[in-house]
């Protein structure tokens, strides 16, 4: 059972190794900053092969091997720099080496998994998507009904999201004990059922709430005191809004980072029966 941990003990211990951090912080951005070129690699390759491809099968085979080969390449990417993440805040308590076959373990885990995983995820998607649309093409259809419909669907998504990002973790992080896939699979599934791994998510809206009330304070110093007239609100919104944006940005990234200690912490440590 994991050992409840609190907030100011995490981010005690993420700072305290603030160089592992930074490393973490490095392969995020690389990862971000790869995944942003992946665009412009299928721009170029639809320039050079679409002008070759007469007929529509060839495009359309053409367009199908690429999303294959997108899809793996961005799993393989993810794999990468999610296994030197793992791999750098074990390092924090004991020495760790790079090695190949891990990695490409790893990697077999992330096919196995994530294929299923985001089918279900997509599947889901199209079903609420295709409901709204028949719902709008039909017309006439209660308001007070749709909202209903509307919070039950949000609701379902919110739970299907996390038990996913759960899973996906447990996954991750007993992997840094227990390589037999056959066996990780097994246990992850088993331990993604129980309530007791999915405490960590207090601590997360703890945290939520009170970046909320601080952000509702500024919103109201900066509403009284800065936008006191229409010109300075003309002149200062997009500074305002920048500084709003970047530091939602932020607490995100820390509740990752946060979330990322607490699951090493909960399952590599010692505490995944």
């Amino acid at each position: 059972m994991p050992k409840k941990r609190t907030i100011r003990e995490i981010t005690k211990l993420m700072f305290k190794n603030w160089k592992s951090l930074l490393l973490i912080l490095t392969f995020d951005i690389l990862f971000i900053l790869l995944l942003s070129q992946l665009r412009f690699i299928q721009i170029s390759l639809d320039n050079i092969f679409f002008p070759l491809f007469i007929n529509k099968k060839a495009s359309w085979i053409y367009s199908l091997s690429y999303v294959i080969f997108e899809f793996i390449l961005v799993i393989l990417t993810y794999s990468f720099f999610k296994y030197l993440v793992i791999t750098f805040i074990q390092e924090i308590y004991r020495k760790t080496e790079f090695k190949l076959k891990s990695f490409f373990s790893f990697f077999k885990l992330n096919l196995i998994t994530l294929i299923p995983l985001i089918i279900i995820f997509i599947l889901f998607l199209n079903l609420v998507s295709g409901y709204f649309s028949n719902v709008l093409l039909q017309g006439g259809v209660d308001p007070f009904k749709i909202m209903l419909v509307i919070l039950a669907v949000g609701i379902l998504f919110l739970i299907l999201f996390i038990y996913i990002y759960t899973l996906i973790n447990l996954l991750h992080f007993t992997f840094l004990k227990e390589q037999s896939l056959k066996k990780l699979i097994k246990r992850s599934i088993i331990n993604s059922w129980k309530l007791d791994y999915y405490k960590l998510y207090w601590n997360n809206f703890k945290i939520v709430i009170i970046s909320a009330v601080c952000l509702l304070i500024i919103h109201l110093i900066v509403k009284s005191f800065i936008f006191d007239d229409f010109s300075a609100y003309i002149k200062y919104y997009g500074a305002y809004k920048l500084f709003i944006t970047s530091v939602i940005a932020l607490i995100t990234y820390f509740l990752l980072i946060f979330n990322r200690f607490t699951w090493y912490l909960d399952i590599s440590k010692g505490n995944v029966k």
